[in-house]
């Protein structure tokens, strides 16, 4: 596996895991109305966008091999 794959890789397993928090802290915020909970989707959201940019930087580099 080369260096491309592994980003790819570590990006799509960050993605999946910032989709799962936000969905665990949403839930969460909409079962008790908790704020903290609330804010801290937003963390999810936020992991999610650097899982994809860190599979687009993978995607581009094994393009230019």
């Amino acid at each position: 596996m080369n260096k491309p794959d592994w980003i790819i890789g570590l990006g799509s397993a960050s993605a999946l895991i910032g989709a799962w928090f936000w969905q665990k802290e949403n839930a969460y915020a909409s079962l008790t109305g908790n704020e903290l909970a609330s804010v801290l989707q937003w963390v999810g959201v936020s992991q999610v966008l650097v899982g994809v940019a860190v599979v687009l930087i993978g995607l581009e580099m094994r393009g230019k091999k």
